[in-house]
């Protein structure tokens, strides 16, 4: 019934939209050399579907486009504290034409570094 209702909700608002901006993480960006952030939450998410753990800040955002089966895509907004942000894109069902060529747009507009950016910490060049 859960799973009913929220692709029943998902079609209304895409009755009046073409795309849903949503953070693709709602939390910053973590070292890639980790640790994960010890950060968990209790969210009405994990409980209404029974998680058998609390989920992950990081595992939050993207239930609703995985939920229903509406295509999304991350697109690179800026950084903050130096570290990449992500912008999450959900179009709508059989809709994927229109969101990939947003996502095209933005990249031609907006470049993304191919290589991550270096710093030098102690002598010692390191990607982050």
């Amino acid at each position: 019934m859960f799973r009913i209702n929220v692709n029943e909700q998902m079609a209304d608002i895409f009755e009046e939209t073409d795309f849903i901006f949503a953070a693709t993480n709602p939390d910053v960006a973590f070292a890639a050399t980790g640790p994960m952030p010890p950060k968990w939450a209790t969210s009405t998410w994990s409980r209404s579907m029974a998680s058998p753990k609390p989920l992950a800040t990081t595992e939050r955002s993207p239930i609703p486009a995985n939920l229903t089966g509406n295509p999304a895509v991350s697109i690179p907004a800026g950084l903050v504290d130096g570290l990449p942000v992500g912008l999450q894109v959900i179009g709508r069902h059989h809709e994927e034409q229109l969101l990939l060529d947003l996502a095209r747009i933005v990249e031609r507009e907006r470049p993304w570094p191919l290589v991550a950016p270096s710093v030098v910490e102690g002598g010692l060049r390191r990607h982050v």
